[in-house]
């Protein structure tokens, strides 16, 4: 079973501070949480596509989306490649 990825606010308690703070701090690196929690499932995204064994589906339920469709959207829109498109590529 697969662990969802930490809310703004748990990573702000985690590090003793607030979720605004956090936020303007992040900011100050030209950055979001979000952006950072996108690109962390980008680079996940990534590397378990590049094992065969693993479908959409699969990826899809380890990072959290509620159904394949949703992940591919994401994805295409992080690499403008659909899932089995970048895989394609890799062969």
């Amino acid at each position: 079973q697969h662990k969802t990825i930490l809310t703004a606010e748990q990573v702000a308690k985690l590090l003793n501070t607030s979720n605004a703070t956090l936020r303007r701090q992040l900011a100050l690196l030209n950055t979001s949480y979000n952006q950072i929690k996108q690109d962390f499932s980008k680079s996940i995204a990534i590397e378990l596509l590049q094992n065969n064994k693993n479908t959409t589906e699969v990826i899809a339920q380890i990072l959290g989306y509620s159904e394949a469709r949703s992940f591919s959207r994401a994805f295409k829109q992080w690499t403008e490649l659909s899932p089995s498109q970048y895989r394609s590529l890799l062969s």
